[in-house]
């Protein structure tokens, strides 16, 4: 009955109070005249990704809100430049790659923690930016060398990556302390799947050398899942959730069940292998021989012409930006002087878009299936999609996945959260920290402990349901469904529910006697074989062959029984029956006719 120590992410949610939140701040993230921006709670959630970053904080009615820096940017590149005296931070250094990139720094989040030795040799020596190379004072230490003086015979500057990862940090924790216009209480970071217990540890060090008061280290499935928590969605409580975080440089999936608010993880996969760089250099191609067919001038990209691959790599955000956002008019791209004196303005309709993207969508979904399979889940059971990062917001990504793999059935379709990509994570941590900000240390000491402990640990250790916990009632309710396949089974505690748990169900008899069995169920699919109907406008007198479509559904079947439960009801209620599995394992179930002096029963 109970799986005990189960592997489960800690990642409680924070209930959303009535009605929707009143805006705290304008587009530029700044806040509105007369908004309740003063009675923020000090806390601050951070996304920092290898390529971009975000921020969160919460409004004053609890609800998490991404804000923007001084630039009006959400979305601030993990970028560090040095030019002459100044220093460039953000989104402020990207020009810099093009005119001065042997001292800007980029990709330094994902070596936190690595030694030099440990890094490989693509990653040291990058054509675009500062190569990574040993710090000339401490051994097996990565670092970059920057000029950082205008006097041009001044020794170069050696900065490790931590102290970027530091820089770069407190520079967010700036811009967060200036909205709230407090000195901030504690944040909550995300941390990749793929990051060690060392990378993990760096982090922490490099956030509290900024200043941070690390509150918790959350990776990013926790993130989600503590985000998602907070919206509106069709999917049940208790769910199976896909999480897709197509990046800057990678592909990370990760399939979270989740439970009485605590998410546990089926399986995950990492691939640097497909990216939103697989996209953008598809785009870069149908440009740039759009460019030449216009002016007859060929383009060697990507390293012929290295200035021009830098435009294209700096104004295409823009473009994409632009056709997720509108669904009819085509985006365009402007570039002046991209090659020999020569402008470009071109565009691209999400159709277009689509023939071209259909590629590394398959990918995608490759990598899904592989990930799906590796959990014996099948695409129909997955009951919630979340995309996450940039490329969530490429236009017609999910639609794509679901032609391909058939997530959801006809009688429950899967759901998406309304939930901006490239907020997520961030929103998530917002959450996360004024949760943990609001326990009090006397009273919910122990609670505390536990996320003092997740800072660097993967997982807490809890006890869990092994197999679900359901209902077979006899006769069938009248509002009860005859399944196609399988048996009428209600499930009413999912599996891998952590205990102790309390779950009920109420119905409508289908007469004055019902037997109640509880059962252990499992789920399964099956696929079952439909006729499509005929066109009505088809003219043909031949008679053509019927089409058949295979079609999902999710069912249940009975593995065991725990009991039966007889009702002889008094009135005409209807009946309500809760089921009970205390820390120790011990399943009861109390079943009652609703109303006045209604028949009772326990098993």
């Amino acid at each position: 009955m109970v799986r005990a120590n189960g592997s489960v992410r800690p990642s409680p949610s924070v209930t959303p109070g009535p009605g929707a939140a009143t805006p705290a701040f304008g587009p530029s993230g700044t806040p509105l005249p007369g908004s309740a921006a003063a009675g923020l709670q000090p806390v601050v959630g951070i996304n920092f990704g290898n390529s971009y970053a975000s921020i969160a904080v919460l409004t004053s009615e609890g609800q998490s809100e991404c804000i923007a820096t001084e630039d009006g940017e959400r979305q601030i590149a993990a970028v560090i430049s040095y030019h002459g005296d100044e220093t460039y931070i953000g989104n402020q250094a990207i020009p810099q790659l093009l005119k001065n990139s042997k001292n800007t720094i980029v990709g330094f989040r994902d070596l936190l923690g690595k030694k030099f030795s440990e890094i490989s040799e693509s990653d040291k020596s990058s054509t675009r930016s500062a190569p990574v190379i040993e710090h000339p004072s401490q051994p097996d230490v990565p670092a970059y060398s920057v000029q950082a003086s205008v006097d041009s015979s001044a020794a170069p500057r050696i900065i490790s990556v931590s102290e970027a990862a530091t820089l770069f940090l407190a520079s967010l924790l700036q811009s967060a302390q200036d909205f709230l216009g407090a000195p901030a209480s504690g944040a909550v970071l995300t941390y990749p799947p793929s990051f060690t217990l060392a990378q993990k540890q760096a982090l922490k060090v490099a956030a509290e050398a900024a200043g941070i008061t690390v509150l918790q280290l959350l990776d990013e499935a926790g993130a989600v899942a503590v985000a998602t928590s907070e919206v509106p969605s069709d999917a049940p409580s208790d769910r199976v959730q896909l999480q897709l975080d197509l990046g800057a440089s990678s592909l990370a999936l990760q399939l979270i069940q989740i439970r009485s608010g605590l998410a546990v993880l089926l399986s995950h996969s990492i691939s640097t292998e497909i990216s939103t760089g697989d996209i953008d250099k598809t785009l870069i191609e149908f440009f740039a021989k759009d460019f030449t067919k216009k002016n007859k001038i060929p383009l060697d990209l990507p390293h012929g012409d290295k200035r021009a691959q830098t435009l294209f790599e700096q104004f295409l955000p823009f473009t994409k930006r632009t056709l997720s956002a509108t669904a009819k008019t085509a985006a365009s791209l402007s570039i002046e002087s991209l090659k020999d004196g020569y402008d470009y303005t071109g565009s691209i309709n999400r159709m277009r878009f689509s023939m071209l993207a259909q590629p590394v969508f398959g990918k995608i979904a490759t990598a899904v299936s592989s990930l799906l399979s590796s959990a014996s889940i099948d695409a129909s059971q997955v009951d919630e999609v979340v995309l996450v990062g940039g490329g969530g917001c490429l236009p017609g990504l999910l639609e794509s996945l679901s032609a391909k793999l058939g997530f959801g059935t006809d009688d429950e379709p899967v759901s998406s959260p309304d939930l901006d990509p490239t907020e997520v994570l961030a929103r998530g941590c917002a959450s996360q920290a004024g949760l943990i900000y609001g326990l009090s240390v006397e009273e919910d000491g122990d609670i505390r402990a536990v996320f003092e402990k997740e800072l660097l640990e993967d997982v807490v250790e809890v006890d869990a349901i092994s197999k679900t916990i359901g209902v077979l009632i006899t006769p069938a309710p009248s509002s009860a469904e005859k399944p196609k396949d399988g048996e009428a089974i209600v499930p009413v505690i999912w599996v891998d529910t952590p205990i102790p748990a309390r779950r009920s169900y109420t119905f409508e008899p289908a007469s004055g006697k019902v037997t109640i069995e509880v059962v252990e169920a499992e789920e399964y699919v099956f696929t079952e074989k439909v006729t499509l109907p005929k066109l009505e406008n088809d003219d043909d007198d031949e008679e053509d062959e019927e089409e058949e479509e295979e079609v999902k559904h999710r069912s249940w079947k009975k593995s065991s029984s725990v009991g039966k439960v007889e009702l002889e009801r008094k009135g005409k209620g209807d009946v309500w029956v809760e089921i009970t599995v205390s820390k120790e394992g011990k399943l009861s179930v109390e079943v009652r006719e609703e109303g006045e002096g209604g028949a009772t029963a326990t098993l």
